[in-house]
Formats: structure tokens, C-alpha cells, sequence
């Protein structure tokens, strides 16, 4: 008798914005673990990817759309953490043996939401792919979670127990996207009604350590995906008609083809009409590339401008939130080279 894949769903809910043409994100946390989830063998065999979920409606008419749910996991920000909480628990109502597993940047580095919140079985912490695929081949052959960095859990007798943290610092170049591994096509198809937008991760990672930033805690060299996969997916999302690209970048720009990145999205542009816009953090030191950049950029009408990261004129705040400002002379000079290209 075949064996029954069990039904993964996995939930990164967004806001759609706007009146008439509501704009919504697609769901890319999510859609990077499935990604790097489902090129496993063992997982396809075992495991069948049941749904992203990825626009706030009404949980319980979500819940129904479920089928025998035997693991859902959710990505959590400021955004929809609330939200999440509130489904997880409606979840485990209705199916109470479902392994609930929350990962993403509102998930605290401890066991508290374990303490916290009896709904929820598994913690992610920290960067989710290798982790998400780990959890799915244990709870496969029934092993112990233990030897599985960076996840808290209850042990055998229902104590919250964190395993060993590890920095996560794989090479990117051979990560699946989740736009061209055909994730994300059927979810456009089905919801002609929206326009969607998207985000581009080029690099990972930033060098910098300041104290008021969420890369700042990372402390982490810069990782960069391949470019070839970045050029493929800028014609993915001009195909689609995604109309809005937020870079995911901390530093774009500080390397040198990060020019001819910006140049595929203006070249796609002007082929298709997509994408319309595209933001994203800047390199706060190659100001050369980052000129030109932005220069191109809203020559094109793809960028309303550039921001000069300045955070301060006190050397005590400075110091205190580990930032070094550029010198005024320079900030000065970009100011008005910034202006006369007509770039605000």
C-alpha cells in the first residue's frame, strides 16, 4: 500500500494595500524554506507542500481550506505575530495532534513562547532554511530533535529545551528561489485579483554592527546569492508583472555588479512595463557605485531618490549605538552631487 505524503502548510501573511487595486507581497520567508525544503528527495516522497498562506483574511475560513494539516509553520514579524498567535491556536483547537513551529524575527532567542503559549511546539530561531529541513527529516523517521541546531522545543516530558546554537553562514550561490522553482505560480494564477509585489535578495548578511538595526545583531559577514539566479529572477517578476521590488539588501551596492543588477531591472522595465519601482538599503560606503545606481534609477523613474545614512552629530550617540558617521565635508559633497543629477 503507497504511502500518504502528510500535508505541510505554511503561513507569512501580509496587508494588501490599497482601494481598488489592492497590492499584496508574495510570501518569499516562506517560499525560501519550501524552496530549499522540497529539492530533498526524502521530503517530496514524504511530504506534500499543501498551501502558503499569505493574505490576512478570516482564520477560521482559512482553517477550513486545511486538509488533515500534519505540520504548519509561520513566519512572524511585527506585522502579523499577533495574527499568527491567533491562528495557532484556533489550529490546534481543530486539529489538536498538528506540530505548530514558529520561526522568524519575532521569535525571542529563548524558550518563552514555549512557556508562553502552549499551541506552539517548535521555535526556529535565527535563519530558518537548513533548520526547516532538518525538522521535517527528523519528525520523518521519528528522531530525536536534539541534534538539530538553532530550535527550541518540549522534551519527552513536556519541558521547553532549547539545542546548541550555531551561526548559520552557508554559501548562497546554490540556494533555490522560490520564484523560479515555480512556487509561487499557481498562487498568482489563483489570485488574479491582486497585484503583487516582491522582494530581491542579492546578499546576506552586513559587516556592520550598528546597535539600532536588526543586521546589526547578526554580526555576520555579507553572503551574496548567485547573480545569474538574480538576473533570472528580475525576468521572473517582469513575466509576472510584479510591480514593486523591495530589496532585501542591507548594502546594495558595494559590490561592483550591483550596478549591473539595478541596470536588469531598468532594461526589464523598459522591455515589459515591470517592475514599475524598486527600493532598497544602500552601501554606506561605496558612494561612487551607489551614485550611480540611483542616478540610473531615477533617470528611469524607478526610484524617488536616495537616502544618506546619517544618524547623528553626537560623537556620545555615535558611539553608543556603534556607527561611525562619514565626515560632514563628504556628506556635504554628496548632498550636492545628489543634486545637481537631479536626485533627491
Amino acid at each position: 500500500m503507497k504511502q500518504t505524503r502528510k500535508n505541510i502548510y505554511m503561513v507569512q501573511v501580509d496587508l494588501a494595500y490599497g482601494e481598488n487595486d489592492k497590492a499584496v507581497y508574495l510570501p518569499y520567508a516562506i517560499g525560501l524554506l519550501a524552496a530549499y525544503a522540497w529539492q530533498h528527495e526524502d521530503i517530496k516522497n514524504n511530504y506534500n507542500l499543501g498551501g502558503l498562506i499569505f493574505t490576512r483574511d478570516d482564520i477560521d475560513q482559512t482553517i477550513t481550506t486545511f486538509e488533515d494539516p500534519y505540520l504548519v509553520a509561520f513566519s512572524n514579524y511585527v506585522w502579523n505575530f499577533e495574527y499568527n498567535k491567533l491562528f495557532a491556536e484556533r489550529l490546534k483547537k481543530r486539529y489538536p495532534g498538528c506540530i505548530i513551529v514558529f520561526g522568524g524575527h519575532n521569535v525571542p532567542p529563548d524558550t518563552s513562547l514555549l512557556e508562553e503559549y502552549s499551541f506552539i511546539d517548535v521555535l526556529v530561531h535565527g535563519e530558518g532554511e537548513e533548520a526547516f529541513l532538518n525538522l521535517l527529516l527528523a519528525f520523518d523517521k521519528k528522531s530525536s530533535l536534539f541534534d538539530i541546531p538553532n530550535i527550541s522545543y518540549r522534551d519527552e516530558y513536556g519541558v521547553p529545551v532549547s539545542s546548541e546554537r550555531v551561526h548559520v553562514s552557508c554559501p548562497l550561490e546554490n540556494y533555490p528561489s522560490p520564484y523560479l522553482s515555480g512556487l509561487f505560480d499557481k498562487l498568482i494564477e489563483q489570485n488574479s485579483n491582486y497585484t503583487f509585489c516582491a522582494i530581491l535578495e542579492t546578499s546576506r548578511d552586513c559587516p556592520y554592527l550598528c546597535a539600532f538595526c536588526d543586521w546589526g545583531q547578526l554580526k555576520s559577514k555579507t553572503r551574496r546569492f548567485s547573480k545569474e539566479q538574480v538576473l533570472h529572477e528580475i525576468d521572473w517578476f517582469s513575466r509576472n508583472k510584479v510591480v514593486y521590488i523591495w530589496g532585501a539588501d542591507p548594502n546594495f551596492g558595494m559590490f561592483d555588479d550591483d550596478i549591473e543588477i539595478a541596470q536588469k531591472l531598468i532594461d526589464a522595465k523598459n522591455l515589459s512595463g515591470y517592475p514599475q519601482i524598486f527600493n532598497i538599503n544602500y552601501s554606506k560606503s561605496k558612494t561612487d557605485n551607489v551614485f550611480t545606481i540611483n542616478k540610473l534609477l531615477n533617470e528611469s523613474k524607478m526610484s524617488r531618490g536616495v537616502p544618506l545614512s546619517f544618524q547623528s552629530f553626537s560623537p556620545e550617540v555615535l558611539k553608543n549605538i556603534c556607527r561611525e558617521n562619514m565626515n560632514l565635508k563628504n556628506f556635504s559633497d554628496l548632498i550636492t552631487r545628489y543634486n545637481e543629477a537631479g536626485v533627491t
